[in-house]
């Protein structure tokens, strides 16, 4: 990649020692600014991290100062490099960008202060000290253009590993290199919520550290910690389906809950824990039992109802009658017609269950 050449002024030797001596003194009062008005940085006024930004400031004034004796491209492919660094650690580090950016305006500020303060006294002439300004905010403008890149690449990389956790997380089998990468600290439960992918962005703004994947046509956001309720306030008027909250290593129950749902209830948002009746009344088993149990009724939907109305009244006729809008006698007409079809069967406990369920 090119690098566009810096303009370098120059300057006299005695200037540039003095501007490399004063670097530490530069650093110190540089770091102290920052924590006094980037509210993002405040922990620079304790140790180690103060230690740590200083080392950082000191480096760039220093890669700055050897502007003046080095301003080959390979000089400024070093600077890139470190600038690019430092936007990834603060990417690493969950911090956005924009500390990083008003951290850099505010060292420009002290260190122009500074540099232009030694040079006046050195006698510079306007011209050169109008260069040397160019060169400053320049060097600013470059530094703050590679953070950004390494913060964009630190960040999509980072996204990249989370997908691949979430989507393995719903799978059951998430490895402990998977968690490294992502970057990803377990919590004590997940919930997972699939939604519609314009509706992602409601979870996201009241939960951030979710995980999340695309699944089919919809979205898996893994939900770190929720209680039921704010999770639900989050979601309304979303296409939420909202599966059970569980151990973070049961995601993936979570998931296979909440799909299972999606398939057979309409609405939305919905919580799969109103609706575990339902659940249980789907797949293939029910499907191979309903086939059997109520074959004798012969797609008689009118007396499937009644039989249906029959079991879950325990029998009683008036109240069977009131729930299908029927008369009684309608009712006994109809109950004799299945007994006709099951005979001793609607006296075993065992067929009775299987009617239920099948009816359900």
């Amino acid at each position: 990649m090119t690098i566009n050449p810096l303009h370098v002024p120059v300057l006299p030797a005695a200037l540039v020692q003095d501007i490399r001596d004063q670097i530490p003194h530069v650093a110190e009062i540089t770091v102290a600014t920052v924590a006094a008005e980037v509210p993002a940085y405040a922990l620079a006024t304790q140790d180690p991290y103060r230690t740590e930004l200083e080392a950082g400031v000191r480096i760039a004034f220093e890669q700055f100062a050897g502007l003046f004796s080095d301003p080959e491209p390979e000089a400024l492919a070093r600077i890139a490099r470190a600038a690019r660094a430092l936007g990834r650690t603060e990417a690493r580090r969950r911090r956005g960008i924009g500390a990083l950016l008003t951290a850099y305006q505010v060292g420009t500020g002290v260190h122009w202060q500074e540099v232009s303060r030694l040079a006046l006294a050195h006698g510079v002439d306007a011209d050169t000290l109008a260069e040397l300004a160019g060169l400053i905010f320049a060097y600013n403008q470059r530094l703050s253009a590679a953070s950004v890149e390494g913060y964009a690449t630190e960040t999509q990389t980072r996204e990249r590993h989370r997908e691949v956790l979430a989507a393995a997380l719903l799978s059951g089998e998430p490895t402990e290199g998977q968690l490294v990468r992502a970057a990803w600290t377990p919590p004590v439960t997940l919930t997972c919520v699939l939604l519609e992918p314009n509706h992602v962005g409601a979870v996201l703004s009241a939960f951030p550290e979710c995980l999340q994947t695309p699944v089919e046509d919809a979205v898996a956001v893994l939900v770190p910690d929720a209680t039921r309720t704010t999770l639900m306030r989050a979601v309304v008027g979303t296409s939420a389906v909202v599966g059970p909250t569980v151990a973070w290593q049961r995601a993936a129950h979570s998931y296979r809950r909440a799909l299972a749902l999606s398939e057979v209830i309409q609405e939305r948002p919905v919580d799969t824990e109103d609706h575990l009746v339902d659940l249980v009344l789907t797949g293939d088993a029910l499907a191979d039992l309903r086939a059997q149990v109520l074959a004798p009724l012969g797609g008689n939907e009118r007396l499937r109802q009644t039989l249906r109305s029959w079991l879950l009244h325990q029998g009683r006729r008036d109240a069977v009658a009131a729930d299908l809008f029927v008369h009684p006698q309608t009712v006994r007409y109809r109950m004799g017609q299945i007994r006709e079809v099951y005979g001793e069967r609607l006296n075993d406990p065992a067929e009775v269950l299987k009617l239920v369920v099948a009816l359900g």
